[in-house]
């Protein structure tokens, strides 16, 4: 099946392995040289996304010739490449090069025009076919990209009668710190304006105006508005995100009023999502904010979560937290967890009050199920995804005790904790001002003793070879289904005639 056009913007989305593996291939020596990145297309509501986790090398005798200024593969080089691409489940081919002449702004040569048309027009005709051959009728996407040595270019084919090269417009690169890299061919990245300047001033003072940029620039989701995601909603925007997508399924109850950011009494009864965009909005005037009153799993929540950079957790279960772990390693997208916990710690009554981060850059860091770190039980979680039917066997047979949902010890400042943590590290993310942090644990009641804050100097845990997550789901988009998670609840939420303006 044919791919006959680009009809959304083009993105890039790599693992920080794979670019500095690709750089380093490509600026070798002073010589050109050309690789190849397989990806997984992920077809998103706004863009057209290429997760990248696999870069294929050429050995020397690859290639016929290879020069400052150019280089050429022999052809068996390339088809080996080809058969190696239609034999896996990888739908995006990337046809890289470098420039190594190139010391400012790259930018394709007529002879890459050339070379692309013909090229790409051969992998479009051949590689469908290919993929048939061993029974994959997937459509297939294939674009090229260019290096130089401070800058990078990127371009799709829409193939026809008169074919056209199509600009790539972000590149993102997953590490530490996030890299947001505009291909030349698509312009300059826009320039903050004079309202963010002086709005963003001191911000800018401390972090730089670049990393303002990007804080414009990226698209957030919170999953759960509860006592930390109203928080955690309303400290976003004033950092300077101007998209932001609420995911909550629950309602504003009158014990949530104790917490809950802008909850007035006349909200109880009303979808949570709903009642914070509408907070959000009436105190951010020209942000787009989105609210889906719907739980994480259902098709609306997870077609929008897929189609932002960030994605933010305020969770009050491990299923839900389960799943965002899932998303976030196998569509590429950087994930902070914030939550609290209220425990007794010995017979006297002498209590705990915890606030805790997480942190998932998929590729970089552990995922939550290889971590050494435990953030939720694996053996509850599996019986949590057993199938309705199989649950209620399992209860009946006494392998499950079935309990309603047990109210959780909940106060405000134990939430502005949390959510402090979790804007302290996405700004972190962002600007690069400190080593990420892995893991933060804060107890209120001692903090000089519990205080512990993991990260890449002093607990450089990465992803567990042996991870089903990490290893093999690791950016791999649609073409692996996400965990099926019964939420019986879902219907039990009355619809509402709140007059909101909501996006859906």
């Amino acid at each position: 099946m044919l791919n006959t056009s680009f009809d959304k913007p083009l993105a890039i989305h790599l693992t920080k392995h794979a670019y500095e593996k690709t750089r380093a291939y490509l600026f070798r020596d002073e010589k050109e040289s050309v690789c190849f990145l397989f990806a997984h297309v992920v077809e998103n509501r706004t863009i057209l996304v290429f997760n990248v986790d696999h870069v294929v090398l050429l050995q020397e005798d690859c290639y016929k010739r290879r020069t400052r200024t150019s280089a050429v593969v022999h052809h068996r080089a390339k088809n080996y490449v080809y058969q190696r691409f239609v034999q896996t489940t990888y739908t995006g081919l990337i046809n890289c090069h470098s420039h190594p002449f190139s010391s400012s702004r790259v930018a394709f040569s007529l002879i890459d025009d050339e070379d692309d048309l013909r090229e790409m027009a051969y992998q479009y005709d051949q590689l469908p076919l290919g993929k048939r051959s061993f029974h994959n009728p997937t459509k297939i996407h294939c674009l090229s990209m260019v290096f130089g040595h401070e800058s990078l270019d990127a371009r799709g084919f829409k193939p026809g009668s008169s074919p056209i090269l199509t600009p790539v417009r972000d590149v993102l690169v997953l590490g530490e710190k996030l890299q947001f890299i505009t291909p030349t061919g698509a312009g300059k990245s826009p320039a903050l304006s004079s309202f963010d300047r002086s709005t963003y001033d001191r911000q800018i003072l401390a972090f730089g105006e670049e990393g303002q940029k990007v804080l414009s620039q990226i698209r957030v989701a919170l999953i759960g508005c509860g006592g930390i995601g109203s928080i955690v909603s309303e400290g976003v925007l004033r950092l300077g995100i101007k998209s932001l997508t609420l995911v909550d399924h629950d309602l504003v109850s009158p014990h949530s009023l104790n917490r809950w950011q802008g909850g007035r009494p006349a909200d109880i009864g009303k979808p949570k999502a709903h009642v914070l965009a509408r907070h959000l909005r009436s105190m951010f005037p020209g942000i787009k904010v989105n609210s889906i009153a719907k739980p994480l799993n259902h098709p609306k929540a997870l077609r929008a979560v897929k189609d932002v950079d960030v994605l933010l957790g305020g969770l009050d279960n491990h299923l839900t937290r389960y799943l965002l772990n899932r998303i976030s390693i196998q569509y590429l997208i950087p994930y902070l967890d914030a939550g609290t916990a209220i425990t007794k710690a010995n017979q006297q009554g002498s209590i705990k009050l915890l606030s805790r981060l997480a942190v998932v850059i998929p590729g970089v860091t552990a995922c939550m199920e290889c971590s050494q770190i435990q953030y939720f039980d694996q053996k509850q979680l599996a019986l949590e995804l057993y199938d309705p039917i199989t649950r209620a066997q399992l209860i009946q047979a006494g392998y499950i005790q079935d309990h309603p949902e047990l109210e959780a010890p909940s106060v405000m400042p134990l939430n502005m904790l949390a959510a402090s943590l979790l804007l302290t590290e996405l700004l972190n993310l962002v600007t690069g001002f400190a080593p990420l942090a892995r893991n933060f644990v804060i107890d209120l009641t001692h903090p000089n003793d519990t205080q512990l804050r993991s990260d890449s100097e002093n607990f450089p845990e990465g992803p567990a070879k042996d991870c089903l997550n990490c290893a093999a789901l690791l950016g791999v988009g649609d073409s692996e289904p996400l965990p099926i998670i019964h939420t019986p609840r879902e219907s039990q939420i009355p619809s509402t005639n709140l007059p909101l303006a909501v996006n859906e």
